[in-house]
């Protein structure tokens, strides 16, 4: 419910791809696209926009998340390069392209990017939790544990930390900790099946 609402606020929101109510329409049958996954037909879609208008932000966000869940590599970085240039918000850039090179398996760049977006927003919840990631692959239980606990300090009510921050306490022997945080998450997923 809360991505329908995004959406529908970005259509409302939105600059118009080429000018009037049909571009605004166009833009909100590519984020229709988007959102039932059919990813090609929304990267068709949203390269349309910004050819149309260049200056389109959310466009550019979209084609470059399109892109990125596609594989296209060349196509994301043109995208996400085009979205940071004309984005405020320079935060969700830096995520995406970290979550990049995330998945490209070059940690050192993605590090470099979540320390930037940290700088500017040291509470930001989706950086934490990537740190947090970066640090627990490459073995480093401390610093994955800090970048955890400091996301879970900004709201404790996220599963998925609590699934990864469990397993790294059992690995130090403190079982305590780690059986409190499996509760946490089976109690929130819980809670989260009882509200569908």
């Amino acid at each position: 419910m809360i991505r329908a609402g995004r959406v529908m606020l970005i259509v409302l929101l939105a600059c118009s791809c080429g000018g009037g109510a049909g571009a605004d329409e166009r833009f909100a049958h590519c984020l229709a696209l988007y959102q039932k996954r059919d990813l090609a037909g929304a990267e068709r879609c949203l390269r349309e926009c910004v050819s149309s208008r260049p200056g389109h932000v959310e466009a550019w966000r979209y084609l470059a998340m399109a892109n990125f869940h596609l594989g296209r590599d060349r196509e994301f970085a043109e995208a996400v390069e085009q979205y940071r240039t004309r984005s405020n918000d320079a935060l969700d850039a830096l995520r995406l392209e970290a979550r990049w090179h995330i998945r490209a398996k070059r940690p050192d760049e993605a590090k470099q990017l979540l320390e930037r977006a940290l700088a500017g927003s040291p509470d930001d919840i989706v950086s934490l939790y990537l740190l947090g990631a970066l640090h627990a692959d490459a073995g480093r239980t401390t610093e994955a544990l800090a970048a955890f606990e400091r996301a879970l300090g900004q709201y404790a009510y996220l599963s998925r930390i609590h699934e990864a921050v469990g397993p790294l306490y059992a690995h130090m022997g403190l079982d305590d900790r780690a059986r409190a945080h499996r509760a946490m998450r089976d109690s929130i997923t819980r809670w989260m099946e009882e509200r569908k």
